[in-house]
């Protein structure tokens, strides 16, 4: 929705009037931008979509709108939709490695995705 892509504007330049006010100190804003992630965000998608994630790992559905979907089909759907779909611990993955570098280094974004583009 357009809230949604509004808020992410937002954010981006908080983080990037933060890391300009910030350049000085010991303190580093990274701002961690992840794409398709097989995640329950999701769960705010059309349900026909999500449905349609149910049928490619198998699994029929019984499902409304903002509610939890399974874990187990989330990560299967991940897994059979590697190509499209990341997994969690690839954001955690960037997360870490954004953590640990030195504050010498300052990373000002870093974008997670998939390897192909999922449309929805």
């Amino acid at each position: 929705s357009g809230v949604y892509g509004a808020t992410k504007h937002a954010v981006n330049c908080i983080s990037s009037t933060l890391r300009k006010e910030l350049e000085d100190d010991p303190i580093r804003i990274v701002t961690i931008m992840p794409g398709a992630v097989a995640t329950n965000f999701a769960r705010n998608f059309d349900p026909e979509v999500v449905k349609g994630f149910g049928a490619l790992v198998g699994v029929d559905l019984d499902w409304e709108r903002g509610t939890r979907i399974p874990d187990e089909v989330l990560t299967q759907a991940q897994e059979a939709m590697r190509p499209l779909l990341a997994a969690p611990d690839d954001v955690a993955d960037a997360v870490f490695y954004a953590v640990t570098t030195p504050v010498t280094v300052n990373i000002a974004e870093i974008v997670v995705r998939p390897p192909k583009a999922l449309q929805l």
